[in-house]
């Protein structure tokens, strides 16, 4: 089983179901195969895609993404989803990382394709698919339609260990890394969240968060294409209100988001009117950690099933999640996944006993097959099949797993280890403070010292010695930030993560 037969499938056993709804645009499976097939012989007849060919992918949300990704899937060509928010500096960096060959696009990112133009030397074209049934190559004024093309699978021989996609990391603490993730790696953690959601062919999931990060392109595109599940599309989470508005319209079942979503939907109170017309069965949380505060907020306010995973791109990208049917631990990130093992080591790889921090450790198929162009990377990520995450953890008696919080955010002061995460959980027990984020720098005296930036609750008001104060009674002395920070918004990538290595910048 590859990714590139997977829509395919589907849409012989669902063909008249409806696979994709995006902005009152109706795709059945039949359909969307149909123009996958297309655009795949399009791009193998007219510019020779093979297994060879890297092939970037830079778009907004739209039905044309879903669509290539399967048509160059198909093609065996390797797919890069890359980051919309990006600089053109930063784009260029990946483009060049990996060779990408070819450029989908569209005239929404016309202020980056001179400098990719001129900086890339592995760049043959940029192609832009702003129509559904057509491709226009940048600076000219041809544009190749698809419909001479046979809608026909392509049928090229894949094997489900080649490259399927390269997947960038986030890149908050260095420079970006593409992780290559296979056939295999991919479709082994979408049947393991499919088993574990108990996804079925009735179910409408909600789409609204960027394609290219590999969260939302394993859970929200290939999970629910897999079970014939129907996917409805939206461009952005932004306004909020067209995302409740959609919710409602399309009667989704599961609804994936990102902690900032819930941390907004957990201060409202959603009326009892709404909740009766609401058919969210289970919603889920990804792409960075979720504080406890929102959690509970969720739970008494919203009184819908949420469930706190982790995972990371490396592991394509689901590693644990809280399980929908079973129990379910505060502050706990839940169980290893099917096919998934996890175990905790010491800095010189030694297994660390139940209840102890250290390392944590992912085997399974999920795991990739490591970093494109990058051995020594792989070498020192990679141990005998396990995959170092990078990751500070520890697991219970009955194997659920506890985030303590990133290897390379930990502060040491004085020889005591001090977890960032930890600080930040108990500055947001304030009323106060709606977000923040505690990061080390260096200290003569110390060793390093913790600095904590906040961001106040609207009109609310916070002295650095009350929040001094508020600290001494929730942590121990030597984990007190000795600096605080206001703010009026935290730095954060396009997914919603925190870029702590910005708020280095603030300080100097």
């Amino acid at each position: 089983m590859t990714i590139s037969n997977l829509l395919e499938n589907s849409a012989k056993i669902h063909s008249r179901r409806k696979a994709l709804i995006f902005n009152k645009k109706v795709y059945t499976y039949k359909k969307l195969n149909a123009l996958s097939n297309q655009f795949a012989r399009l791009y193998h007849t007219k510019y020779n895609f093979t297994k060879k060919t890297t092939v970037g992918i830079l778009l907004n949300n739209c039905p044309q993404y879903i669509i290539n990704i399967f048509s160059i899937i198909k093609t065996g060509a390797v797919l890069i989803p890359v980051n919309r928010f990006l600089t053109a500096r930063e784009i260029q960096y990946i483009i060049s990382d990996c060779n990408i060959s070819y450029l989908i696009s569209s005239t929404d990112f016309n202020g980056h394709f001179e400098n990719l133009q001129k900086n890339c030397s592995s760049l043959k074209k940029i192609l832009l698919v702003d129509e559904p049934n057509s491709i226009k190559e940048k600076n000219t004024s041809t544009i190749n339609q698809i419909d001479s093309f046979s809608e026909k699978n392509l049928n090229t021989a894949i094997d489900d260990n080649d490259i399927a996609v390269i997947i960038y990391t986030s890149g908050t603490t260095g420079y970006p890394k593409g992780a290559m993730l296979s056939h295999k790696n991919l479709l082994a953690n979408v049947k393991s969240c499919s088993t574990l959601v108990r996804v079925v062919k009735s179910d409408r999931l909600l789409l609204a968060l960027p394609m290219f990060h590999s969260f939302t392109f394993t859970v929200c595109v290939l999970m629910p294409i897999a079970n014939g599940a129907c996917i409805i599309g939206l461009s952005s989470i932004q306004p909020f209100k067209d995302v409740l508005r959609n919710i409602l319209f399309h009667r989704v079942t599961i609804f994936i988001g990102i902690p900032k979503i819930y941390d907004i939907l957990s201060e409202k109170t959603i009326p009892w009117y709404i909740k009766i017309i609401l058919k969210i069965r289970v919603c889920f949380s990804g792409s960075a950690p979720l504080c406890a505060q929102t959690l509970n907020n969720f739970k008494q306010n919203i009184k819908l099933t949420l469930l706190e995973g982790y995972g990371l791109s490396e592991a394509s990208p689901v590693v644990a999640v809280n399980p929908p049917f079973g129990e379910q631990k505060a502050g706990s990130v839940g169980l290893p996944i099917q096919g998934v093992k996890i175990k905790i080591v010491d800095d010189k790889m030694n297994e660390l006993p139940i209840g102890q921090a250290g390392e944590i450790l992912v085997k399974g198929d999920n795991v990739m097959l490591g970093y494109y162009n990058k051995p020594k990377a792989t070498e020192e990520t990679m141990r005998n099949g396990w995959l170092k995450t990078g990751d500070i953890g520890k697991l219970d008696n009955e194997g659920y797993l506890y985030i303590v919080d990133r290897q390379k955010n930990m502060i040491l002061s004085q020889g005591m280890n001090i977890y960032p995460r930890e600080i930040e959980e108990a500055i947001l027990r304030n009323n106060s403070v709606a977000e923040t984020a505690v990061i080390g720098i260096n200290d003569k005296k110390h060793g390093e010292t913790a600095v904590a930036f906040i961001v106040l609750k609207e009109n609310k008001t916070l002295t650095k010695k009350e929040l001094q104060n508020f600290c001494k009674e929730h942590l121990a002395r030597y984990k007190c930030p000795r600096k605080f920070i206001f703010l009026e918004k935290l730095p954060r990538s396009g997914i919603g993560k925190i870029l702590k290595k910005d708020l280095l910048d603030v300080i100097k």
